[in-house]
């Protein structure tokens, strides 16, 4: 009949002392990943705000429409020079972006005749050119009325 064998006190702390070693490791894996993350830039879109508005033109009512769009970088290094992609009733803008430090924001202003209510969208950085800790944030869309 054969022993089973045991495992001895020492046995044990190697395991765990083993365990404990690979946990550790994988946290700081995570952790210099996060750390990474954060160290970038990232753009948003970070509101879009109108105001409409009536004119009389040649004795007829006219609804236009002011929006403003505000592309901000949340991230902590510098965004380099990009574009902003205003789409608005099938009109594209595209709207050069400059350089944004750390938590700098930039303003866009649009304004127009408005007629029927649609969904007016902005992208920052629409070309991909800044390498960003978050790439699925950059996009914003309201709903205009157009009703003064």
């Amino acid at each position: 009949m054969q022993k089973m064998k045991t495992e001895t006190p020492s046995d044990m702390k190697y395991i765990i002392g083993t365990v404990s070693f690979v946990f550790a490791a994988l946290v700081l894996q995570i952790a210099m990943t996060d750390a990474k993350l954060v160290n970038m830039p990232d753009l948003i879109v970070r509101n879009i705000t109108f105001l409409e508005y009536n004119m009389t033109l040649n004795n007829t009512n006219v609804t236009f429409v002011n929006v403003t769009t505000v592309v901000k970088n949340q991230g902590n290094e510098p965004a380099r020079n990009s574009t902003t992609r205003l789409n608005r009733l099938n009109v594209t803008i595209d709207r050069f972006t400059p350089e944004l430090l750390a938590n700098q924001a930039y303003d866009f202003l649009d304004t127009y005749q408005c007629a029927v209510g649609h969904n007016y969208n902005a992208t920052a950085d629409v070309f991909n050119v800044v390498n960003e800790s978050h790439e699925d944030n950059n996009k914003k869309t309201v709903f205009i009325d157009c009703v003064a």
